[in-house]
């Protein structure tokens, strides 16, 4: 912890030099920093107000993830700049009919909605994480014969599409990795080894089952870490969520009321708004604001706690170790409340705060500041 604080002081001086060598006329050494105790309490106001509006969630949803970071990857990371162009390993596959049976041959020509429901054999059904699975054809709009063969061989536990497909059609969910990109045990030959680099020894595997029709370097942009430049992968997990779907039109509602020069950039705004995703503000990491979400192993039941005082009143264990220190981890993990649902002792979750929920709230922090002085 001392370390971390050390780092943020030390990069903290270091840009506040440069930016004054560069003339930019701030309010300097009167600055505010996000692991402050003012800053961290003030969020933890904004999140208790979120939850009494019922807009905080837990959400199991699959999403860009580091591997090398073992964290998500929120949308708002991932900006134009952070996609590459690169090249990965694309692969055709045979899939067996599950009631034919033998080596395919041509009988007829017909449009793909009239395999609906047919059943097919899929190509690691041996693996013990893949016993029970039926793999079923259904329809998606998103595929097309413009690209490919016109069908898709989803996997819903390594997907957003493919997810949100699996949803709506009811679809069982695997989820083969670990934070790390290393596939979990059920997974055979695979198990311990890292999804980035296993292409070449899936392709060798299919081909000696019979099963891969052909492979083919396919050429195109894909995300990266904007930290560490790793490739993202997409992964199942659990993350905490603000809803925009009550929010966003009274953001767009105060849009509308700015004048915009240009002009036309109220309507990219507005548009942006329309189609933005739920605010994920969690993260798998140790350091940095401290979550106050007290969830209920027991009965699911969780809830936000929206100051230092109403934490205090609500210390059921290990107040006397927090008190004196930040709220941040180890010291703001030793207290416990008590669950309204059960009455069972609940401890905050491990998540710490996504950093871009520290920096929107900025402007608030802002304001709030200016209004007490």
């Amino acid at each position: 912890m001392e370390r971390c604080k050390e780092r943020v002081f030390k990069f903290a001086k270091r840009m506040i030099e440069q930016s004054i060598r560069l003339g930019y006329c701030m309010d300097w050494g009167n600055d505010y920093y996000m692991l402050s105790d003012e800053n961290n309490y003030t969020i933890w106001s904004f999140l208790k107000e979120c939850f009494e509006r019922g807009l905080i969630y837990k959400g199991h949803d699959v999403m860009t993830w580091c591997p090398r970071c073992a964290t998500g990857i929120s949308n708002m990371e991932t900006l134009a700049e952070d996609y590459q162009e690169t090249s990965h390993l694309s692969l055709y596959v045979r899939f067996p009919l599950a009631y034919r049976p033998g080596d395919y041959h041509v009988v007829e020509t017909l449009r793909g909605s009239e395999m609906f429901g047919w059943k097919y054999r899929g190509p690691f059904d041996e693996l013990p994480a893949q016993q029970g699975i039926v793999h079923t054809i259904i329809p998606w709009k998103e595929v097309s014969a413009t690209e490919g063969t016109g069908i898709v061989h989803i996997a819903p536990g390594s997907g957003r599409k493919d997810f949100a497909l699996a949803k709506e059609f009811h679809l069982p969910v695997i989820a083969p990795v670990d934070e790390f990109g290393a596939y979990l045990e059920g997974f055979g030959w695979l198990t311990g080894q890292t999804a980035a680099h296993v292409g070449r020894q899936i392709a060798e595997n299919l081909a000696q089952k019979g099963l891969l029709y052909r492979p083919q370097t396919y050429k195109h942009r894909y995300p990266i870490c904007w930290r560490c430049k790793t490739e993202l992968i997409f992964r199942l997990v659990d993350e905490w969520y603000i809803s925009m779907d009550q929010l966003r039109y009274a953001i767009m509602a105060v849009a509308r009321e700015a004048t915009w020069i240009p002009a036309f950039g109220q309507e990219r705004e507005l548009d942006w708004l329309r189609n933005m995703d739920d605010w994920m503000i969690s993260k798998k990491r140790y350091w940095g604001l401290a979550l106050p979400i007290y969830e209920c192993q027991q009965c699911g039941t969780f809830e936000v706690i929206g100051s230092r005082q109403e934490l205090k009143e609500r210390a059921v264990e290990g107040w006397e170790e927090f008190e004196g220190h930040s709220p941040h981890r180890p010291w703001v993990d030793a207290v416990k409340i008590k669950c309204r649902g059960c009455g069972s002792e609940v401890s905050r979750i491990k998540d710490v705060g996504n950093p871009w929920l520290d920096a929107g709230h900025c402007p608030v922090f802002d304001a709030s500041l200016s209004h007490r002085s």
